[in-house]
């Protein structure tokens, strides 16, 4: 079973607290983040994938992006989170 979450807001320090109530209401398995409208990533942000990633990690579970933008994509990339979260 997989969860699909779309924020619609940047995931700055408010917005990551706002993400990381989301996700720890969604059901168990796989999360599917849907970044259409998130234009920006700031390290708080970081910080709580970082922390589901290793939650469902240990869960058995994954935790992917689809629908990154350029911007979002490039600071994945930069800093390696694009190695242990699937993003397209």
């Amino acid at each position: 079973m997989s969860t699909t979450i779309t924020p619609d807001y940047s995931l700055d320090v408010a917005g990551a607290q706002r993400l990381e109530a989301e996700l720890a209401k969604a059901e168990p398995g796989d999360i599917i983040l849907d970044l259409a409208d998130v234009s920006f990533v700031a390290s708080s942000g970081l910080r709580v994938l970082l922390k589901v990633s290793q939650q469902l990690d240990v869960a058995g579970a994954k935790l992917s992006a689809i629908n990154a933008s350029d911007l979002v994509m490039e600071v994945f990339e930069m800093s390696g989170f694009a190695d242990f979260i699937e993003v397209s």
